[in-house]
C-alpha cells in the first residue's frame, strides 16, 4: 500500500518540507536512502560559493510528531510511520551547517532527482571537470571531488546522484552497473583528440612534454620503447621546443589513430576504475561505520536487557514488599475486627450491667418504699398506743373515780390490756418489719453499690477496648496506607519495566536493523569488488588485445616512414638525374611536395597499402607525366601488412564505439 512520509531538513539555513512517496511502508533504512538522495542534490545545488565540495547531506537523527502526545519523538523504529507522518531530518553540525529553530513550511512534492543514462544525452567534458592524469601519484589516489559531478568523460556512464547510504537497493545496482559500462554514442574523432590532449596536460598548460607522455603511457600500461616514444614524440614536436601543443597533438593522433583510440577508452577506464575504488573505500568505510554502530547497538541492547533484568528484580521485590504490606493490612484487619468484637462484648456487658444496677435501683427503691411505709405502719401503731395510754389513762381515772365500777372496768381494762398488749405486739412486730426492710434496704443499697462499681469497671473497659479499637483502627489504616503506597511503587516499578521493555525491544530492532544494514552493506562491497575484479579482467583482456594492434601500428607506421623517406630519397635522385643530363622541370617538380601527413600525401599511402599494389612498390611519376612502379626491394626489406583500414576494431565486446577508425 502506498504511503507519503513528509520529510523536513534545513538546508544552508532554509527549512524545506517535501512530500516523500513510498509503494510500501519504508524501514528505516529505505526511509534514510530515500532522504539522502531527495536531499543530497538539492544540498550540492543550494551550497553557497565558500563551501568546499566535499560537504554533503549526512544524517545525525530523525524525529517523528507524536500525534496523541504532541510532541516530537526520536523514530526508532518503522512502526511509528503512518501515512503523511512527519519527520524532520537532523544532520551532522559542523562548521559549515548549524541547526536553525524555525517554522517547517507546509509540504510541497519532492523534485525529480535527474541523472543520466546510457541512452540519453551525455553533456561534454568541460575542461575542469578533473585534473589531467599526470597530476596524480599513484593509480589509486583519490579521486578529486569535483569529478563526482555529473559532467563526466563522454561515453562514461554518470555517477550516483548523491553519495550511497547504507542501503542499496536493486535498482541502484543496475544504475551503478549500467554507469560502470562503456556503453555510450560513439564519439567523434576531433572529441576524442581534445579529451585525451587534456588528460595529457597539466592546468593552464599549453602543452605536455615527453616525461608526461611517457608517465601516462606507462601508467595506461601501453608498454612503448623509449627510444619509440622518443621517436614519435620527435617527429610530432615540429618546432623543436620540447613541448607537444594541440596543434602538433591533432597531426600525432592522425598518425597514430590506434593510439589515440586506446589512450581514450584506457583513461576512460582509468577513471571509472578511480571511481569505483572511491565508491568502494566509501562503501567500506560506511561498513565500518555500521559495524560500529552495530557493534553500539549491541552494546546498547545488552545494557538494556541488564537494566531491564535488574528492574525486574526490583519489581519482583516490590511485588514481595506489596505483598507482606497486604498481609499486614490483612493481619491488621483482623486484629481490628476482634477488638471490633471484643468492643461490642464489653459494650454488651455494659449495657446488662446498667440493666442490672436499674433493676437494683428499682429493686431499692421498693425496699424504700416498704421501710416507709413500715415506718408509716409504726407511727400509726404509735399514734394508736398513745390513744389507747391515754385512754388507759383516762380508764384509770375512770376506776378511781369510779370503783364502783371496778369489776365492769376490770374486765374492760383487761380487755384494754390485752388490745395494748396486742398493738405493742404489733409495735414489735412493726419495729421487727422495719429492721428488716432497713437490712433489706442496706443489702439493696450494697447491691446497688455493688452495680455501680460494675457499671464503672464496665465502662473503663469498654473505654480501654474503645481506645485499643482506635488504635487497632490507625494501624490498619496505616496498614492501608503502607500496601496502597507498595502497591503504587510496584505499578512505578512495572510501568518502569514496561519502559524498559519496550526500550529494550526498540534497541533489539535497531540492532536488528543495523545487522541487516550491515549484511545489506556488506553484499554492496562484495558486489564493487567483484564488479571492479570483473571490470579489471575485462581491461586486461581487451589490452592484450589491443597490443598486438598497437605494436601492428607501430610497424605499419615505420614502413611509411620508410616508404617516405625512400620516396624523398628516389625524388631527389630523379631531380639530380634530370638536372644532370638537362632536361629541365619534371612532373614531380611542379607537383605538391609530400608533407607528412597531409590529407594527400595519406590518400595514396592508403591506396598503395589497401589496393593490390604489392608491398615495396611504389607508385610514381614518369618523366612524361605517366604513372609507373618504381621497386625498391633492394633498398628497404620488411614483411608484408595489411592495409590500415582492414585492422579489425578491438574485441572488447561492449560497444561499436571502440572502433579504432575515427
Amino acid at each position: 500500500m502506498p504511503i507519503t512520509i513528509l520529510c523536513a531538513a534545513d538546508l544552508w539555513g532554509t527549512k524545506l518540507n517535501y512530500e516523500v512517496l513510498f509503494v510500501s511502508p519504508p524501514s528505516l533504512g529505505d526511509l534514510q536512502q530515500k532522504v539522502e538522495s531527495v536531499f543530497g542534490p538539492e544540498l550540492a545545488v543550494r551550497r553557497p560559493p565558500d563551501v568546499p565540495q566535499s560537504q554533503s547531506f549526512a544524517i545525525d537523527r530523525i524525529q517523528t510528531f507524536d500525534e496523541r502526545s504532541q510532541q516530537w519523538v526520536e523514530l526508532l523504529t518503522p512502526a511509528q510511520l503512518q501515512d503523511f507522518s512527519q519527520v524532520y531530518i537532523f544532520q551532522k553540525e559542523n562548521d559549515y551547517h548549524r541547526e536553525v529553530q524555525s517554522k517547517i513550511p507546509p509540504p510541497v512534492p519532492a523534485p525529480i532527482t535527474r541523472s543520466y543514462t546510457s541512452a540519453s544525452p551525455v553533456p561534454s567534458i568541460p575542461r575542469t571537470s578533473y585534473p589531467a592524469m599526470n597530476t596524480f601519484s599513484s593509480h589509486h589516489g583519490p579521486v578529486p571531488s569535483s569529478y563526482k559531478s555529473a559532467h563526466m568523460v563522454p561515453g562514461i556512464g554518470t555517477p550516483f546522484v548523491g553519495t550511497p547510504s547504507h542501503v542499496v537497493s536493486q535498482a541502484q545496482l543496475a544504475s551503478h552497473e549500467s554507469s560502470s559500462a562503456f556503453v555510450g554514442p560513439t564519439v567523434p574523432f576531433p572529441e576524442k583528440q581534445r579529451s585525451v590532449f587534456d588528460e595529457l596536460t597539466s592546468k593552464n598548460a599549453r602543452g605536455f612534454n615527453v616525461d608526461s607522455f611517457t608517465t601516462v603511457l606507462h601508467r595506461l600500461r601501453i608498454e612503448y620503447p623509449s627510444h619509440t616514444i622518443g621517436d614519435m614524440f620527435r617527429k610530432a614536436d615540429v618546432n623543436n621546443d620540447a613541448i607537444i601543443s594541440y596543434d602538433e597533438w591533432r597531426t600525432l593522433s592522425e598518425l597514430y589513430p590506434t593510439l589515440l583510440d586506446s589512450l581514450y577508452f584506457r583513461i576512460k577506464d582509468y577513471w571509472t576504475d578511480n571511481r569505483q575504488h572511491q565508491d568502494m573505500e566509501t562503501a567500506k568505510r560506511r561498513l565500518q561505520e555500521l559495524r560500529e554502530r552495530e557493534r553500539e547497538a549491541r552494546i546498547a541492547s545488552m545494557e538494556q536487557q541488564a537494566v531491564t533484568a535488574g528492574q525486574e528484580q526490583k519489581v519482583a521485590l516490590q511485588t514481595a514488599t506489596a505483598q507482606e504490606a497486604q498481609q499486614r493490612e490483612k493481619d491488621a484487619k483482623t486484629v481490628l475486627e476482634a477488638a471490633h468484637d471484643d468492643t461490642e462484648r464489653g459494650r454488651q456487658e455494659l449495657r446488662d450491667r446498667h440493666i442490672d444496677q436499674n433493676q437494683f435501683k428499682e429493686h431499692e427503691r421498693s425496699k424504700q418504699l416498704a421501710v416507709l411505709e413500715a415506718q408509716r405502719e409504726v407511727e400509726a401503731v404509735q399514734r394508736r398506743l398513745a390513744v389507747q395510754e391515754v385512754e388507759s389513762v383516762k380508764g384509770e381515772e375512770v376506776l378511781k373515780e369510779m370503783e364502783r365500777r371496778v369489776a365492769e372496768q376490770r374486765r374492760e381494762l383487761d380487755r384494754l390490756h390485752s388490745v395494748t398488749d396486742k398493738v405493742r405486739g404489733e409495735l414489735a412486730a412493726a419495729h421487727s418489719a422495719e429492721r428488716l426492710a432497713t437490712m433489706a434496704l442496706q443489702d439493696a443499697q450494697r447491691d446497688t453499690q455493688t452495680a455501680s462499681e460494675r457499671v464503672l469497671l464496665a465502662e473503663t473497659e469498654v473505654t480501654a477496648r474503645q481506645e485499643r479499637e482506635r488504635e487497632v483502627a490507625m494501624c490498619h489504616r496505616e496498614s492501608q496506607s503502607e500496601t496502597s503506597r507498595q502497591l503504587a511503587k510496584r505499578d512505578i516499578e512495572e510501568r518502569e519495566l514496561q519502559a524498559c521493555k519496550e526500550k529494550e525491544t526498540a534497541k533489539t530492532a535497531v540492532e536488528q536493523e543495523t545487522s541487516r544494514f550491515v549484511e545489506e552493506q556488506d553484499d554492496y562491497v562484495q558486489r564493487l569488488e567483484r564488479e571492479n575484479s570483473d571490470l579489471n579482467v575485462k581491461r586486461r583482456q581487451v589490452e592484450e588485445e589491443e597490443r598486438s594492434l598497437l605494436e601492428q601500428e607501430l610497424r605499419i607506421r615505420e614502413m611509411r616512414d620508410s616508404l617516405e623517406e625512400n620516396e624523398t630519397r628516389l625524388r631527389n635522385e630523379q631531380r639530380t638525374f634530370h638536372s644532370a643530363h638537362g632536361r629541365g622541370a619534371t612532373a614531380a617538380d611542379t607537383t605538391n611536395s609530400p608533407l607528412r601527413g597531409s590529407p594527400a600525401r595519406k590518400s595514396s599511402l592508403a591506396f598503395g597499402l589497401a589496393s593490390g599494389t604489392p608491398m615495396g612498390v611504389m607508385p610514381s611519376v614518369s618523366p612524361s607525366g605517366l604513372p609507373t612502379s618504381l621497386r625498391f626491394d633492394s633498398v628497404l626489406k620488411f614483411e608484408s601488412a595489411p592495409a590500415l583500414s582492414a585492422i579489425p576494431a578491438p574485441a572488447r565486446g561492449i560497444s561499436p564505439a571502440r572502433s579504432m577508425i575515427a
